[in-house]
C-alpha cells in the first residue's frame, strides 16, 4: 500500500517487485490536505495558520478552507488501516509506504495514544 503520490510510488513499486507482493495504490494514506494552504512550506503554514496546529483548544477539528482537519485526517487513515488489516491473513505480512503523520496516527491508534500526543510526538 501507498498513497497515490509520485514521490511515494517512486520507492513502494521496486519493494513490490522485490518481495514479489500486489502494490495498490490508496489515497487514503496521504498527508493531511491543507485545502487552500497546500503547498505552503512548514514553517509558513503552521507559523501562520497557528490554529491548524495543536496550539489551541479545538485544534484538531479547525479545517482549512477546502481541507482537512486532523480528526479527518485521522478517520481516513485509520479507514485505510481498517481495511489493510481485514484484506490480511494471519500468517500475511503488509508493507505501507506513506509520510511521517499517517504512520504516527496509526501508532497512536495501536498503543491507545489520543490524537494530540500522537501530533505532538511528531510536531
Amino acid at each position: 500500500m501507498a498513497p497515490d503520490l509520485q514521490r511515494t510510488l517512486e520507492t513502494a513499486r521496486p519493494i513490490s517487485r522485490a518481495v514479489g507482493c500486489e502494490f495498490r495504490p490508496d489515497r487514503r494514506w496521504r498527508e493531511r490536505y491543507f485545502g487552500v494552504l497546500q503547498g505552503l512550506g512548514y514553517g509558513e503554514l503552521f507559523l501562520g495558520h497557528c490554529r491548524f496546529t495543536l496550539s489551541g483548544v479545538g485544534s484538531t477539528a479547525a479545517r482549512p478552507e477546502g481541507g482537512e482537519s486532523l480528526l479527518d485526517q485521522r478517520e481516513r487513515v485509520l479507514s485505510a488501516f481498517a481495511t489493510l488489516r481485514e484484506e490480511l491473513s494471519a500468517d500475511e505480512t503488509a508493507v505501507v509506504v506513506t509520510h511521517d503523520s499517517p504512520l504516527y496516527l496509526v501508532l497512536g491508534k495501536v498503543h491507545g495514544i489520543d490524537i494530540e500526543a500522537t501530533i505532538l510526538d511528531l510536531e
